[in-house]
Formats: structure tokens, sequence, C-alpha cells
């Protein structure tokens, strides 16, 4: 069986940011406890698109937690075709303010170490 690849880092940023976008717009409405985990058992656990913590297809991070989970805003489908799950409530409707889109965030750069004194022990001697 051949496995989906996961999409490149720019490409779940921009995902990520439409969801998020869509979701807020929505008034940030949630999923249960209990239906994150039925949707999870039902759906995702199995599918040949999870790799075990996100989905291959969207590169969003699924699992039965309320933390960090596409299954908990209820403003997300299922992004195969044809979605094996979809939002809770009617996104048709929603208005998304492109202003409010996350941008991404700033790249990590290491911290730069101090060049030592004179006399390289530090002392400044």
């Amino acid at each position: 069986m051949s496995y989906q690849k996961t999409p490149p880092l720019t490409t779940r940023i921009a995902i990520y940011e439409e969801e998020y976008a869509k979701w807020e717009a929505a008034g940030k409405p949630v999923r249960t406890r209990d239906e994150i985990r039925q949707l999870y058992d039902t759906y995702c656990q199995n599918c040949p698109h999870y790799s075990g913590w996100l989905c291959r297809i969207c590169g969003c991070l699924v699992n039965r937690t309320i933390g960090l989970n596409k299954l908990r805003w209820a403003t997300t489908e299922c992004p195969d075709d044809p979605p094996r799950w979809g939002t809770d409530i009617d996104t048709t409707e929603i208005k998304v303010d492109e202003t409010a889109k996350v941008a991404a965030p700033p790249p990590v750069v290491a911290p730069v170490k101090p060049k030592p004194k004179k006399g390289g022990c530090g002392c400044g001697g």
C-alpha cells in the first residue's frame, strides 16, 4: 500500500491559517471531548492517511485529546475526497477576514554566544 506524502511545511502553514481564520470567524466553536474521541476512533485511527500523530493529506495534528488537534475545531472536516467526517456547523456562510489570518511564526534563531574577554577565560584580565 502506498501512503500519501505529508505536505511541505509551507503548505501546512497555509492550511492552518485558512482553517484558523474560518474557525475564528465562526466564533471558535469546539467539539466536546466525547465528539473528538468518536471522530478519532471511527474515522482517523485506522485511516490509511493517518501517520499515528498527523493526517498525511493536510498535515494537521489529529488525536483523541482536546489539545493541539484538528478534530477540536467544529468548523473543520476531513480533507479526504470524499471527506470521512464533516463540520458540525454550516460553514458556507462564514465570512473570513483575510487580515485576521495567522502569520507564519518567525524563524528560530540560535542565540549568539558572547565573545570571551581578553585572556580567553572570561575574567576580563
